[in-house]
């Protein structure tokens, strides 16, 4: 079918197209305006080797060891060994399980940085578990590294931005979800004008 073919099927099937199109868009609507809200916290902690900064050599092997040590961190901030105490201290009624699920954790390549979001349908809670989880991990990081006396104090965890409480939602997406409502409206009626014109083997004409 040519472009033109497709303008004529929109044009004979205009009720069916804008009927489903409407349906789409106020489902995603609908979905929208009843989906509960989630908000997104976010912290950052920078991971560093004081001890490094005493000679240059020093300084380049710390800076590579923190960058390996931040691809572990990421992995173990959701640990029980940091949400536990979190929990106790914000009083929260959540198992370290159910509430590992509510954060992420990612180490940006190549840098000594670890970002922590942390979604939740209260925007002041998520705020508070961030920076809780922040300033926690960096005493569960110091606990871990005490195992080894010669790396004891070659790290050291500091969160470098606290979460602030967030202005909008992350979730739903009403915007976004509006546009795809509409497409996938638009798509669904002009899918069935087309499987119509298929299986139409009525006569239009004398030919």
């Amino acid at each position: 079918m040519e472009l033109k073919d497709y303008y004529r099927l929109i044009v004979r099937h205009l009720p069916l197209v804008l009927v489903s199109t409407i349906v789409g868009t106020l489902i995603a609507g609908l979905y929208s305006f009843l989906a509960t809200p989630v908000y997104q916290a976010k912290a950052q902690l920078f991971v560093s080797t004081p001890s490094s900064a005493l000679d240059v050599s020093a300084l380049v092997q710390g800076s590579s060891f923190s960058q390996q040590r931040v691809k572990s961190y990421a992995q173990i901030i959701n640990g029980p060994s940091t949400l536990e105490p979190v929990i106790k201290d914000l009083g929260l009624n959540i198992s370290s399980e159910k509430l590992a699920k509510q954060i992420t954790a990612t180490a940006p390549l190549d840098t000594v940085l670890i970002n922590i979001t942390v979604s939740n349908e209260n925007k002041y809670l998520a705020a508070r578990i961030a920076n809780a989880v922040g300033n926690q991990f960096a005493i569960t990081a110091n606990s871990l590294e005490s195992t080894n006396a010669i790396e004891s104090n070659s790290i050291k965890v500091t969160m470098v931005k606290t979460a602030t409480v967030p202005t909008s939602p992350y979730s739903p997406k009403k915007a976004l979800n509006l546009i795809l409502g509409f497409i996938l409206g638009f798509g669904l009626g002009l899918g069935i004008a087309i499987l119509r014109q298929i299986f139409d083997n009525t006569i239009k004409g004398a030919e």
